[in-house]
């Protein structure tokens, strides 16, 4: 579980009690005491056959942790990212195995700038990856800027066998009509990103999950969106998806 607490958060995992007098009863167990915490995924990172954590903290100092399962309830802390920008945002944590080399990975997209009235797209918005390396190491690379990116989703869009990337913005300069508020960041094979815009509207997206829809082996596109002054309901879509085609 991942408290945002504003001043004072944390990460806890809830110990499963049991049921008693017809109620569920659980156990809190902190993890980490940090405010702002958001996207705490699960997976196995050390591969190991056990569930690991992943957590991202948005306030203050922006931090990406992972925590070991080393069983019987008891977790390892590591901090394997902090940003010396402590404006730059981070809008949320993505698991997935981008390279397929059997090891979890993770997808740090940055670029809510929600705390300024006129949030504005910045040259250190975008989405960085943290490529596992195993034995607790992982390397950073960025992989795409994108002003105002809030959330990623991974899936095979062009279907070429490996995995793309896409991200929406949720506050951008949406006085320019050409500003895309979808992009997709095509996979060479080798985790060489080009950026393609997919779509200028609707804007203020704040969340996407990729998945095949009509079945045809290739990840489609789901986004929401999320009305904030200046943006009008006439560029909001409450849920979007966009159907990938081959040769498009």
């Amino acid at each position: 579980m991942a408290v945002f607490g504003y001043a004072r958060g944390e990460v806890l995992w809830l110990e499963n009690l049991g049921k008693k007098d017809g109620r569920w009863h659980f156990l809190d167990h902190q993890l980490l005491d940090r405010p702002g915490a958001i996207h705490v995924p699960i997976g196995d990172l050390d591969g190991d056959g056990d569930l690991d954590i992943a957590a991202i903290v948005s306030q203050d100092e922006e931090e990406l942790w992972v925590f070991e399962n080393l069983g019987h309830g008891q977790f390892k802390p590591r901090r394997i990212y902090a940003s010396p920008n402590y404006d730059v945002g981070s809008a949320g944590l993505v698991m997935c195995d981008l390279d397929k080399d059997g090891k979890a990975d993770l997808l740090l997209p940055q670029g809510d700038n929600l705390e300024d009235p006129y949030a504005w797209p910045q040259p250190y918005h975008g989405c960085l990856w943290f490529r596992n390396l195993g034995n607790w190491k992982f390397e950073s690379k960025r992989i795409a800027t994108f002003g105002g990116t809030y959330a990623a989703a991974v899936g095979d869009i062009d279907g070429d066998g490996d995995l793309d990337v896409v991200l929406v913005s949720l506050c951008n300069d949406w006085s320019d009509p050409t500003r895309p508020s979808v992009v997709w960041l095509e996979n060479d094979g080798h985790q060489n990103f080009k950026m393609w815009p997919i779509d200028r509207t609707p804007i203020g997206l704040i969340t996407v999950a990729c998945g095949d829809l009509n079945n045809d082996g290739r990840a489609d596109i789901v986004a929401g969106s999320l009305i904030l002054p200046p943006v009008t309901e006439r560029r909001v879509q409450r849920i979007t998806t966009w159907v990938s085609r081959k040769g498009k």
